[in-house]
């Protein structure tokens, strides 16, 4: 290893992060094309089962198949720590050890680099897990034709989903992520149980909100929705922090309910403000 000494060789060797000293090989042009093993430590013998005995002198193409067409940004990218002395920080899969690895390299001297690795395998895992959960989630709610919302409580601003949207008309792109979206489109006559239901849900006296109101479509009619949630989450006061819920759309029942309606009304633009109770 690199300016080597006993009692740094007795850290590298007893930590449980691996270490490999490399020296990069280029061609004519002076382009990164591969590296040569220097040395490598335990941790490193563990993390790869690759034995310091088989990699030392050992080019890494020979030991990854493909290296260079797979990993080839993997290749530039340190191959400018070694010839600029750049640092470089990456997560990289290497399919035949199928394994993630969190490798940050630097150079201790021009032509040389030192890649310290740590396996984010199960990170990586759960990270999936929690993407593929996520999506079901989403796909189960939106396949049922109901919007999501998502609140923080803290700043009011407010994640609407593409079907809760859509719903109300609007493109994508046509909602700004404020609350004041949700309270100017409420019609002025639902407006004050809809705030005064939320506002028990907030202060623990009910554990769901649900109101049935109508809001205002990019069209400039009403439509009616049942909108339904519940805090998920509290900050270090036990206050809540963030609100979710569903918008579904009760347009057609509420009509047959209410045979007797007058002329649909346009957008008014509200003036009250959505106070959290314990504020």
């Amino acid at each position: 290893m690199p300016h080597s000494s006993s009692f740094y060789r007795t850290i590298l060797d007893n930590t449980d992060t691996g270490y490999a000293y490399q020296r990069l090989i280029t061609n004519e042009d002076g382009h990164p094309v591969d590296y040569e093993f220097i040395d490598v430590n335990p941790a490193f013998e563990k993390l790869t089962g690759w034995k310091r005995s088989d990699v030392k002198g050992q080019l890494i193409s020979r030991l990854v198949p493909n290296f260079r067409e797979i990993y080839a940004d993997l290749l530039s990218r340190c191959g400018n720590v070694a010839l600029r002395g750049q640092k470089e920080n990456c997560e990289v899969y290497f399919y035949g050890l199928q394994k993630w690895f969190r490798i940050a390299a630097y150079s201790p001297e021009p032509g040389f680099i030192v890649a310290i690795l740590s396996d984010i395998s199960e990170f990586k895992k759960v990270e999936e897990e929690l993407r593929e959960s996520e999506a079901r989630w989403k796909y189960a709610l939106e396949g049922s034709g109901d919007g999501v919302w998502d609140w923080n409580v803290k700043d009011n601003k407010v994640f609407y989903s593409r079907q809760w949207k859509n719903i109300l008309g609007f493109a994508e792109d046509e909602i700004s992520n404020s609350l004041a979206e949700w309270e100017y489109r409420v019609h002025p006559d639902d407006r004050q149980q809809a705030l005064d239901d939320i506002n028990r849900c907030l202060s623990g006296e009910t554990k769901m909100y649900y109101n049935e109101h109508r809001l205002c479509c990019k069209d400039g009619t009403y439509k009616w929705i049942l909108d339904r949630g519940m805090v998920i989450k509290y900050d270090a006061e036990g206050k809540p922090s963030h609100m979710m819920g569903t918008l579904t759309d009760i347009n057609r029942r509420k009509r047959l309910e209410q045979s007797l309606l007058g002329q649909e009304a346009t957008c008014v633009p509200s003036s009250i403000r959505l106070i959290p109770v314990y504020l």
